[in-house]
């Protein structure tokens, strides 16, 4: 499956390395970070160098998805507190680099969009093939509109039975008005057909855009969000997104 993404990405961005892929959703819990995490995993199978960079640095989370004890990351960069060399992490049992979102600032859509950020980028992008960018959910702030410009493909995860639709209308007229480019999405979460199968089992999966579906077992087994769930859900996060910087 990921692997497939992969292959797709390439023929996306022209080559196969120097790469830097941004990927975000509509809101929490549409497996964007499982999707990050297991597409690093991917490159790095390949013995390409991979960096994973958690910048939803309002709410990091890939340290516990990892079960890492560290904490230190992108935010004690950004204001001078340690280097790069001392903030990425190399662990034996992963085939990839990481680098944590670091300590919750008061300050996160200014750092976003400080020139420190754009030198860290630069920086990295000569050190790695792969470079994975998880970014906080595009639905709730704006963050990941100040990182696109910088990325070679951005990839929004979708989930099925999820994902508000009205949402896919506002990202096509924003992509229509040119403020978004290199924009591509991937749906999670889809319940395949069984009966394309023989009638005999059922498939979860990616779907690529709105024709490919891809094999395999995706995110949160096929489980809808009702209007009242997700609006619960939402205020149980809002507090980590309240600032200047909301869509």
């Amino acid at each position: 499956m990921f692997r497939v993404i992969r292959t797709r990405i390439e023929f996306i961005v022209q080559r196969k390395s120097k790469i830097m892929l941004l990927i975000t959703s509509a809101e929490f819990s549409d497996g964007k970070t499982y999707f990050c995490t297991n597409l690093a995993s991917t490159y790095g199978m390949t013995g390409l160098k991979t960096l994973l960079i958690d910048m939803d640095i309002r709410k990091p989370s890939i340290n516990e998805r990892l079960e890492l004890s560290e904490n230190d990351g992108v935010t004690n960069y950004l204001i001078g507190e340690k280097s790069l060399d001392e903030l990425i992490l190399k662990k034996e049992k992963y085939n990839f680099d990481i680098l944590l979102g670091g300590t919750v600032p008061p300050n996160p859509g200014e750092l976003i969009r400080s020139e420190q950020l754009k030198q860290m980028f630069l920086a990295l992008r000569e050190r790695y093939d792969y470079i994975i960018v998880d970014t906080s959910p595009i639905g709730l702030v704006a963050d990941a509109y100040s990182l696109a410009p910088m990325m070679d493909a951005n990839l929004f995860v979708a989930r099925s039975g999820k994902t508000n639709k009205s949402f896919f209308k506002r990202l096509n007229d924003q992509l229509k008005d040119d403020k978004l480019k290199h924009f591509y999405v991937i749906l999670n979460d889809i319940n395949m057909d069984a009966s394309r199968y023989g009638g005999y089992t059922k498939n979860y999966g990616y779907g690529y855009g709105y024709s490919y579906g891809y094999g395999g077992y995706g995110y949160g087994y096929g489980y809808g969000y009702g209007r009242k769930k997700r609006l619960k859900e939402a205020n149980k996060y809002a507090q980590y997104y309240d600032d200047d910087s909301e869509v």
